[in-house]
């Protein structure tokens, strides 16, 4: 793959090693010690693909309609992108109902009610 799509080939090349060796890990551990629940990881990774596929297209429109000149404006459009492509996929996940996703909120700071805030 590198010889003949160069770079892109190498970044493919290792996502695909990364994804076998993934699996393989999973296969081993649920062997040895029955530690992996199969169905919820095939539903975690159809809606982390889906999700990712969603933020995909819409980073990927974004970059069509944002045709930067300078480049600073190419780095307006990279923060644009990766913001937009961030919101999409947090929110997608969330729609798609991903538990991980709704526990995240334990871990934002909540507001404390023991303090008094009234004067007298």
């Amino acid at each position: 793959l590198v010889g003949k799509y160069g770079v892109l080939g190498l970044g493919l090349a290792f996502g695909i090693a990364y994804m076998i060796s993934s699996v393989l890990v999973l296969w081993i551990l649920h062997r040895k010690y029955k530690a992996v629940q199969w169905a919820s990881a095939v539903s975690l990774f159809w809606r982390s693909a889906v999700g990712a596929t969603v933020m995909g297209v819409g980073v990927w429109t974004l970059n069509d309609v944002m045709r930067p000149a300078s480049s600073l404006s190419q780095m307006a459009e990279l923060f644009f992108c990766v913001t937009l492509g961030t919101v999409i996929y947090v929110a997608a996940l969330y729609l798609l109902k991903v538990p991980e996703i709704h526990q995240l909120s334990s871990l934002l700071p909540r507001r404390s009610t023991d303090i008094d805030t009234t004067m007298n």
